[in-house]
């Protein structure tokens, strides 16, 4: 009997945001309380917000749009979680990773700083002095694993505020075309990897398909077997 993990966070009004990022704002519209004839609800939100997923148009204007993909896309046969435990404002060098990764043939990689455990309670620190990708990192990454196409990571970004342009190159490499394969990488950004994570055989994304934007809030799901 398969057995389920929720690997992303809900929204709400309190979610962490990488700066710049519209706040969430859910507001009631109807309500039985009120009188109403049923519950319905306004929700703004960035396409950014909470756990999201981000396409190559995240930093390109071409490629595919969140709602151009397959649903098959989004699911994940042979995940592979590295611990690589940061605190404030620490890089993940290709050091950091290469000595914890004994495989090549995954086709997801969940990378588990640790760092979620200050989202609730030190949002600032979560938001504005988070762990961030090396360039080098993330070329290491593109290079080195064929069969690899989508990234999550437990913190608010791959990119940092202090190191903006840093983050910038990292996105760019992680996310472009491939010229002599054509692929491409999901990047999946402010997600949970709890400690049984390395019982998770599959993991399934079910993000919003809004019409050609770059990215989206998501739902992740890991499976494993009892």
């Amino acid at each position: 009997m398969s057995k389920y993990c929720v690997l992303s966070y809900p929204l709400d009004a309190a979610t962490a945001f990488y700066p710049a990022v519209d706040m969430v704002a859910v507001k009631p519209q109807k309500r039985i309380a009120r009188g109403d004839s049923c519950n319905t609800f306004s929700i703004t939100l960035s396409n950014h917000s909470g756990t999201h997923i981000e396409t190559i148009r995240h930093f390109y204007d071409s490629g595919k749009f969140i709602e151009e993909h397959c649903p098959e896309d989004f699911i994940f046969n042979r995940p592979f979680i590295v611990d690589c435990p940061k605190e404030r404002n620490e890089s993940i060098s290709r050091a950091d990773l290469e000595g914890r990764i004994s495989d090549n043939d995954f086709d997801l990689l969940l990378i588990r700083t640790g760092f979620s455990k200050y989202r609730v309670n030190r949002q600032m620190v979560y938001t504005s002095e988070n762990p961030y990708m090396l360039p080098e990192t993330a070329q290491w990454i593109r290079e080195k694993f064929p069969n690899l196409r989508a990234i999550l990571i437990d913190c608010i970004s791959f990119s940092s505020v202090k190191n903006r342009d840093i983050g910038r190159q990292v996105h760019r490499i992680l996310l472009r075309e491939e010229a002599s394969t054509g692929s491409t990488l999901f990047l999946i950004e402010d997600a949970v990897i709890p400690s049984l994570s390395s019982r998770i055989k599959e993991v399934r994304a079910f993000p919003v398909f809004l019409r050609n934007v770059d990215a989206s809030p998501c739902t992740i799901i890991g499976v494993w077997d009892d």
